[in-house]
């Protein structure tokens, strides 16, 4: 992690919320990053407790041992003997950087999954689709089966990236496209596909808003 005033200032409280809040682009300062965002802020699974609670456990040692207490009533939970439960935090007080490692590190930027993306031909279908409020426009695509197609995508989200990969309905992926990183638009070149129905995702925020049925035919 990128470290802010001195050793272990990447584990303060603010750092981490902002890593949680933004994503991988504040770790490592590229933009390109598609460490994903957490806080539902910005479109991320967690809530606002969740996220608090996230950070004391990544800010616990992990040589003190803590009581499990219910959400609701503060109370400790306990086990079927009746002992109390306990855990321990994640953070190693031991832990020292390797000497050699850099204060910023690489960016998580996705890997190519499949055959490459081929030439979009002249006569190829392309469908429009937008991403604004951390949602599609549309939640359902149909294109023909055994034929390249393309999706011209427009990101309305500024300083939020999208991308539409291409899953199978088990979440395989078949295409992982790069992401958009801002406001803008980009043309996405898919390869031909069999008869039947994918999903089209974007892989930073798999949320429902964000996940739609792409049948071809």
């Amino acid at each position: 992690m990128k470290l802010f005033g001195g050793p272990g200032a990447h584990l303060s409280e603010t750092y981490v919320k902002n890593v949680l809040t933004v994503g991988g682009r504040y770790v490592c300062g590229n933009p390109k990053s598609i460490m994903p965002v957490w806080s539902n802020t910005n479109g991320g699974p967690l809530n606002y407790r969740q996220i608090q609670e996230l950070i004391a456990f990544l800010r616990a040692p992990s040589d003190e041992e803590f009581i499990v207490r219910d959400a609701e009533t503060v109370e400790p939970l306990r086990d079927a003997t009746g002992k109390v439960r306990t855990f321990r935090g994640w953070r190693d007080p031991a832990f020292k950087p390797d000497p050699s490692a850099t204060a910023v590190p690489d960016c998580y930027l996705g890997t190519q999954t499949g055959a490459p993306a081929p030439t979009l031909p002249p006569d190829a279908v392309v469908l429009e689709l937008t991403a604004e409020g951390i949602a599609y426009d549309k939640k359902a695509l149909e294109v023909p089966a055994g034929r390249a197609f393309g999706i011209r995508f427009t990101n309305k989200d500024a300083a939020v990236p999208h991308d539409v990969d291409i899953r199978m309905a088990d979440q395989t992926v078949l295409v992982d496209q790069a992401t958009l990183n801002d406001v803008g638009e980009v043309l996405y070149v898919y390869p031909p596909l069999e008869a039947g129905s994918y999903l089209f995702i974007c892989s930073v925020h798999p949320i429902p808003a964000m996940t739609g049925t792409l049948t071809v035919k």
